[in-house]
């Protein structure tokens, strides 16, 4: 490709390809993905004008293996005295690791502001999965008593949010993060019941980290640097339910 002073030049391919975020499921035995569909991002030249597109459409990976264990454990209090029997508590922890999942950008180039090029990072690893998670959640609810609760905690290690953003090309993670909800309920009769929900009422601020290097790097690991902070509000939400 000539550019307009008529000096040849080539331009290097930049691929990026994406991989889809898998549901977190609860995994008791390992999973081999033999393939899976990305986004890839290539420039090409556009003739008839000696020019560079950016290009963007799906792309098969390359496979990859998850390996995972959960562990639940449920009880109901229903030995102690009334009125606390019906108290109860569900809860459940899960492991995950992935492997086998390279970055196939990672003998690409991205160009980042001041069109100065940097090797792709390799994040290693599959996006939203985090590596440990669990959830505990304590309730009340009794037969023949009006009044029912709730209260859940979830929390889960940090995890890939995309193996390269959009504005510089590296990968981003979303820090560890816990949300607490809670929602009571009152059955006024077979016909009404009122409600009142509950989310984030911590109010945890959300985090996401940059990767800056990776194994290959100087450093000979990953270094995640602040990226953005966001917050969903604590919100509550006042319901009437009516049966037929």
């Amino acid at each position: 490709m000539k550019n307009p002073l008529g000096a040849e030049n080539e331009e290097p391919p930049l691929v990026e390809r994406r991989r889809p975020v898998p549901s977190q499921q609860n995994c008791h035995s390992a999973n081999t993905i033999e393939e899976f569909v990305g986004s890839t991002r290539q420039l090409n030249p556009s003739p008839p004008i000696p020019s560079v597109v950016q290009v963007s459409g799906p792309a098969n990976g390359a496979g990859a293996k998850i390996y995972g264990l959960e562990v639940a454990y449920n009880r109901s209090l229903d030995f102690l005295p009334k009125p606390f029997d019906g108290l109860g508590i569900q809860t459940n922890f899960t492991y995950l690791v992935n492997k086998g999942v390279p970055n196939s950008n990672l003998t690409t180039f991205f160009p980042i502001a001041g069109g100065v090029s940097v090797p792709a990072l390799n994040p290693a690893s599959l996006e939203g999965l985090s590596k440990y998670s669990f959830n505990v959640v304590a309730y009340y609810e009794r037969a023949n008593v009006p009044i029912s609760a709730r209260l859940a905690y979830n929390w889960r290690d940090k995890y890939l949010v995309t193996a390269s953003d959009c504005c510089v090309g590296l990968p981003v993670w979303q820090a560890p993060t816990g949300y607490l909800d809670g929602s009571i309920r009152y059955k006024i009769n077979e016909q009404f019941e009122l409600s009142l929900e509950g989310s984030n009422l911590l109010n945890t601020q959300t985090k996401t980290l940059q990767q800056m290097t990776d194994e290959t790097s100087p450093e000979g690991r990953a270094i995640l640097m602040p990226n953005s902070w966001f917050r969903q509000d604590r919100r509550f939400t006042l319901g009437v339910r009516w049966k037929m």
